[in-house]
């Protein structure tokens, strides 16, 4: 729905009207119909201008998608392109492949290459989806403000903006596996962000301080980010942040000192990396369901505090740390609703009597 309402389709009023009509339903969050129905859509695009492609509104065959890229014949009235089955193989586009889309609102596409640099995409775009895209950046004009959600992971991409942009109605940002990217951009202007998947960026070496402004930030995904050194320091203002994801990254030595602001937080996983103390405000963060710590690089410094605030805790993972005999708080035992505790290869010799308390308990 949301897709649909970034598109200007007005799905509020025109869904409700088809499911009324029997036309559409909806299971599991996805619109479902008659085979015939999309038959007949797919007709109505084509009927006009059956042998021209590059003038239809919308494209989702293999063969007429390649055919309008590789032969530049696109116009203003494709709006949407997806390519859900590749051809094998590397094709290789033109920069000038999608000069003339002036229109095009939705772009999902896979394994294309370019033979020289992208010159031109629709500012008109509300999802940009391009397994793989292949340029160090995007063409200079290219600005759509109405630009829902980007997804080019596995990218050559090696920066998105330079200084403030403003993407108001930006959801989701997936930059994952993009091994080029060494920054992240300024998100001040990009108020309404949920998603920020940068799993597997390796060279990235610094995330943006704007990012802990992120009021509606519900996931940061930082996982396998090996080289990162820089953190935001203040984080006063991820309100929504339910999980954050820092697993391998190895160079990494602290959290910041107000991560207990971060009231809604269910999910940290700092394993893998080289914190070697956790905030003294990790006790605010009472919604905590997953701490996982494992692996932390010289760790036998590592302190936890007090247990008994993380009421809603059922994964504790300190696997790997090296921890000492007594490191383990005597109030353990509070934490009812564990499930999952991983204590392995540490220095403990015996438990805290509390432990007998755990009745949820199912691995340690």
């Amino acid at each position: 729905m949301e897709i649909l309402d970034a598109c200007g389709f007005y799905p509020n009023i025109g869904i409700s009207v088809l499911i009324e009509k029997s036309l559409i339903a909806i299971s599991d969050d996805k619109f479902w119909m008659h085979d015939l129905l999309q038959v007949m859509g797919w007709e109505i695009v084509r009927e006009k201008l059956p042998h021209k492609p590059g003038k239809w509104s919308r494209l989702w065959l293999c063969k007429d998608i390649y055919r309008v890229l590789e032969e530049k014949t696109g116009t203003h009235a494709v709006e949407c392109i997806i390519l859900d089955q590749p051809k094998e193989g590397i094709t290789y586009l033109n920069g000038k492949s999608f000069s003339n889309m002036g229109n095009l609102r939705l772009l999902q596409i896979t394994s294309f290459q370019l033979s020289e640099n992208l010159e031109y995409l629709s500012n008109e775009l509300r999802i940009l989806d391009w397994h793989g895209y292949p340029s160090n950046t995007f063409p200079p004009s290219f600005h759509p403000e109405n630009l829902f959600e980007l997804n080019i992971c596995y990218s050559h991409i090696e920066y998105l903006w330079d200084g403030t942009k403003s993407f108001g109605k930006l959801k989701a940002i997936d930059l994952s596996h993009s091994c080029k990217l060494i920054r992240t951009p300024d998100f001040m202007k990009v108020p309404n962000l949920e998603r920020l998947n940068l799993e597997g960026c390796t060279r990235l070496l610094e995330v943006h301080p704007s990012v802990g402004v992120l009021k509606r930030l519900i996931v940061l995904n930082l996982k396998h980010c090996k080289n990162l050194v820089s953190f935001p320091s203040d984080v006063y203002g991820l309100k929504s942040l339910k999980i954050l994801n820092l697993y391998g990254c190895s160079k990494l030595d602290k959290l910041p000192q107000n991560l207990g602001e971060v009231k809604c937080l269910e999910e940290l996983d700092a394993s893998g990396t080289s914190i070697r103390q956790v905030p003294s405000s990790l006790v605010c963060l009472r919604s905590l369901e997953t701490l996982a710590l494992r692996g932390c690089i010289d760790s036998m410094c590592l302190i936890m505090p007090h247990l008994t605030v993380f009421s809603s805790l059922k994964v504790l993972d300190l696997g790997d740390c090296n921890i000492l005999e007594g490191a383990i708080p005597n109030d353990i035992g509070s934490l009812s609703l564990l499930e999952e505790l991983n204590l392995s290869r540490s220095n403990i010799v015996s438990l805290p009597e509390s432990m007998k308390q755990l009745l949820k308990l199912r691995i340690c």
